[in-house]
Formats: C-alpha cells, sequence, structure tokens
C-alpha cells in the first residue's frame, strides 16, 4: 500500500508509503485506507498462493500460533477445520491467499486505473516491466530511477528442530 502526501510533479519530491500485506485481508481494510488517505495508488505483489500458504504455515509454527507438524498434515488440519477452536489464527495461513476476494473489496472502494496487481515471480524474473507499471502508477520519471539490484529471497524457516527452538524464543517474547 503506498500513501502520497504531495505532488509528485514537482522536482525532488519523493513518494512515501507503508508496506503491510496482512492490510489485503481485512475486510475493512479499503475503507481504512480510504478514509485515512484518501484515494491513494496501492500496489499489491501477490505470491503463487500455494507456495505462500506453505510460507504462512511455517511462519505460524515459527510463532507459536498453530503445532509443528509435517507440512502435509498441518495443512490438511486447516483446511479440514480441525485446529480452529485450538488455534485461531490457523484460518490466516489458508485466507490470506484467497487474492481475487480480498482484492474485489478494495476494487469497491479504489478506482481500478489506481491499483497495480504485480505477481512476485514475475517481478524476479523480469523486474523492468513491473517497475514501469509502478512508475507510471505513481506517476514518477522512470529516468530518475535507481538502478536495479536483485536483492535476495527471504527464505523461511522449515528445519523442524530450528522451528521448535524459535517457537520457544517467541513465546518467552511475547510474554
Amino acid at each position: 500500500v503506498l500513501a502520497d502526501a504531495v505532488e509528485t510533479t514537482k522536482p525532488g519530491v519523493r513518494r512515501r508509503g507503508i508496506k503491510c500485506p496482512d492490510v489485503l485481508a481485512l475486510a475493512d481494510g479499503p475503507r481504512r485506507i480510504v478514509n485515512t488517505l484518501g484515494p491513494v495508488p496501492l500496489i499489491a505483489v501477490l505470491r503463487e498462493p500455494v507456495d505462500r500458504a506453505i510460507s504462512s504455515y511455517f511462519w505460524a509454527v515459527q510463532w507459536g500460533l498453530v503445532p509443528l507438524e509435517p507440512v502435509e498434515s498441518g495443512l490438511r488440519a486447516i483446511l479440514d477445520g480441525d485446529w480452529t477452536s485450538e488455534h485461531p489464527r490457523s484460518s490466516e495461513v489458508l485466507e490470506y491467499g484467497l487474492y481475487g476476494k480480498h482484492l474485489s473489496r478494495y476494487l469497491e472502494v479504489f478506482p481500478r486505473e489506481r491499483v497495480a496487481v504485480l505477481i512476485d515471480s514475475e517481478i524476479r524474473a523480469e523486474p523492468l516491466p513491473a517497475m514501469r507499471t509502478v512508475f507510471d502508477l505513481l506517476d514518477v520519471d522512470a529516468a530518475a530511477a535507481p538502478p536495479w539490484s536483485s536483492r535476495p529471497v527471504n527464505a523461511g524457516v522449515y528445519n523442524p528442530t530450528r522451528l521448535k527452538v524459535l517457537a520457544r524464543r517467541h513465546r518467552y517474547l511475547l510474554r
């Protein structure tokens, strides 16, 4: 989600924004954004849903939101609703990947020309078209862009032993 408080046609003006992936799935997210910031341009970068769900599952394990189980049985338990009462946030693992559902709420509030939807794997494969899309949306001169540098992929934690240690540490930190 990007927010801007000033015109970008002025020389030296920078765009300011916020990055908060969880807002996409919040039912009141679009209204909260438009009521607070106005009809700002929005950028949604979507991951492949299965990879996102697996990553989200291991993140939830790491924070103690779901038990540590093999991913196949853990996701099956979430799909079947087996953990809903004991682990209420377990449903977020799959819910956050329902992109069509969430984006449709934004398109009810924001004009389509103010929303850019990009696919993470496409950005990684060919970053320049995505950069052009973003620059056009933000009304930024592409000539002023810094040179592109690829960042490493944010690798998750998938080792069961390390996940147990992190879950204990996070429980301690949250108390």
